[in-house]
């Protein structure tokens, strides 16, 4: 297997920085750019690039005592209740507008099924924090074994 080479240079974008990759040995094609106000753009196979929007937090925990298992850009986990959580960002998002996506189970639950909902009506999404719940599928709090949750921005 062959590598190309990976160059970097101005081109005639509107001012962009623009990386090249020679993946054919002498067929130059855009990989990756930086605009002029912070956007980052990439080309990951689908023929032209696009905005990149990056994971800014993402944390996997165990509800019953809210133990980190892995995390990036997440300070801690609080307990609120049953089933209640707050996740702490280490560094805060630049607004409330954020997105944020999760998953629930329990080894050996059976075949109830669990829900995760960010608890909006509890506390309001701040930038330092985002608080979530865990359900069964009849409304009832529960605390979950592994509980993963993504923030995107």
């Amino acid at each position: 297997m062959r590598f190309g080479a990976f160059g970097f240079r101005k081109a005639d974008t509107g001012g962009y920085n623009n990386f090249y990759l020679d993946s054919s040995f002498g067929s130059w094609g855009e990989c990756a750019r930086f605009r002029a106000d912070g956007m980052f753009y990439f080309n990951s196979g689908f023929g032209s690039s696009g905005v990149a929007y990056a994971c800014r937090a993402w944390v996997q925990f165990n509800g019953g005592s809210a133990s980190i298992a892995g995390s990036g850009n997440v300070s801690s986990i609080t307990r609120n209740g049953t089933g209640d959580y707050t996740i702490n960002f280490s560094n805060s998002m630049p607004d409330t507008n954020y997105s944020v996506t999760g998953s629930c189970g329990r080894n050996g639950s059976g075949a109830n099924a669990n829900i995760f909902t960010v608890a909006d009506n509890l506390s309001a999404p701040a930038t330092g924090s985002v608080r979530v719940k865990m359900f069964w599928d009849n409304g009832t709090a529960t605390d979950i074994d592994m509980v993963s949750a993504a923030i995107f921005r």
